[in-house]
């Protein structure tokens, strides 16, 4: 997986070994200009403050963002807390996915982790109905932005129909800038990832005397790698790459990487798991107890598995990629992939918001979410 050598650098200096941190940094200050910080830059910088071994006075300037995220998080929680006050009131059980569990339980500090845009609930399949019903009472209304969303969407969710249970995972509310993403399923890549199966591996946690739940340590780690390589809206987002290295330099000594791999195999996630790894080893290889080649090597040589590391290889792993996403999110394909390169572009643009295909190939092209056999151009 190619990561830009701007962000690389500001990922080492924040997590990477003492010894290199600080020349990191200074290869950063020089070779890119402060007024040309982009969003992935911005994301890092919050931890960078907190994390740099010696700060010099340029991080006077960096406080802005720490202080920004610091507000914006706090203000998103605070209008958070009732409803799950609510969902406990009448006995919805609510496990924190992605970002809000990692600033909530893991960070532990507002300031330290940017870019919470959304809030993702896990919760049992059989209070789906309640659960909505109690959004909407606090304001929520389903978005309309996506085709697998909406008051249409809604409807069926709640009528529980298969097809939408099965191809489906999560169904998004907004109310202002907050917006929810209630789960049934913790991925669409993830077979048997409902609440339930989910329960006995769950941390248990307090907001403000209110109960709620995590995803277990190593549960995290496998969720936070497969969401963020297989990213697509936007591949450009640091955000999974921060949470790793977060969780195994705070984690380093509680991890049980025995359990870890076991895990990361029962769901099928291998290939993915390792590239991840591959982006940690590259910034810190003290984080991990072997380099991921290693733990590549030890993979079953099942169909499935074959499939999925040449589709992790292959230039053509792209269209797979977005033909497997046609499958889960366009009712109207079928489940071997578009009838029609017009139906594709169709697909795109109104999944992912894109103006016209020049749009999509760029973002096919430029923003690949897998190491590619090409390298892309390095921005001026």
């Amino acid at each position: 997986m190619i990561i830009e050598e701007k962000h690389q650098l500001l990922f080492t200096a924040a997590f990477g070994p003492k010894h290199i941190a600080k020349s990191a940094f200074d290869q950063w200050m020089q070779r890119y200009s402060l007024i040309d910080l982009d969003w992935s830059s911005r994301f890092i910088l919050p931890l960078l403050v907190q994390y740099f071994p010696e700060k010099p006075k340029i991080f006077d300037k960096f406080t802005r963002y720490y202080q920004q995220t610091w507000l914006d998080n706090l203000q998103r929680i605070n209008q958070l807390k009732p409803l799950i006050e609510d969902f406990h009131k009448s006995s919805i059980p609510a496990c924190f996915l992605k970002g809000t569990a990692m600033l909530l339980f893991y960070y532990k500090n507002f300031g330290m982790r940017p870019g919470i845009s959304d809030t993702d609930i896990l919760i049992p399949h059989d209070k789906l109905t309640s659960a909505v019903k109690l959004l909407k009472h606090h304001g929520y209304r389903p978005v309309s932005t996506f085709r697998h969303s909406g008051p249409a969407f809604e409807k069926r969710v709640i009528e529980g129909d298969i097809n939408i249970m099965r191809y489906h995972h999560a169904i998004t509310y907004q109310k202002g800038n907050n917006n929810i993403d209630l789960h049934w399923k913790c991925s669409p890549l993830l077979k048997n990832s409902h609440y339930e199966s989910l329960s006995l591996n769950m941390e248990k946690h307090s907001l403000d005397g209110t109960p709620v739940y995590t995803l277990g340590t190593e549960y995290q780690i496998m969720h936070t790698s497969l969401h963020g390589v297989t990213q697509i809206s936007n591949c450009r987002k640091a955000w999974w790459i921060i949470d790793l290295l977060y969780l195994l330099k705070s984690k380093k000594y509680m991890i049980n990487w025995d359990e870890l791999y076991a895990v990361v195999k029962r769901y099928h996630t291998e290939p993915f798991f390792t590239e991840a790894m591959k982006v940690i080893y590259d910034i810190n290889p003290e984080l991990l107890p072997v380099n991921p080649s290693s733990f590549a090597k030890t993979l079953p040589t099942s169909t499935l598995l074959q499939c999925q590391n040449k589709l992790m290889q292959s230039s053509r792993k792209i269209l797979r990629q977005l033909g497997f996403y046609s499958c889960l999110f366009s009712r109207s394909l079928t489940p071997f992939g578009w009838r029609s390169c017009v139906q594709a572009i169709t697909f795109l643009r109104a999944y992912f918001g894109f103006q016209n295909k020049d749009e999509i190939m760029a973002h096919i092209f430029k923003n690949s979410f897998f190491r590619m056999r090409f390298t892309p151009k390095k921005e001026s």
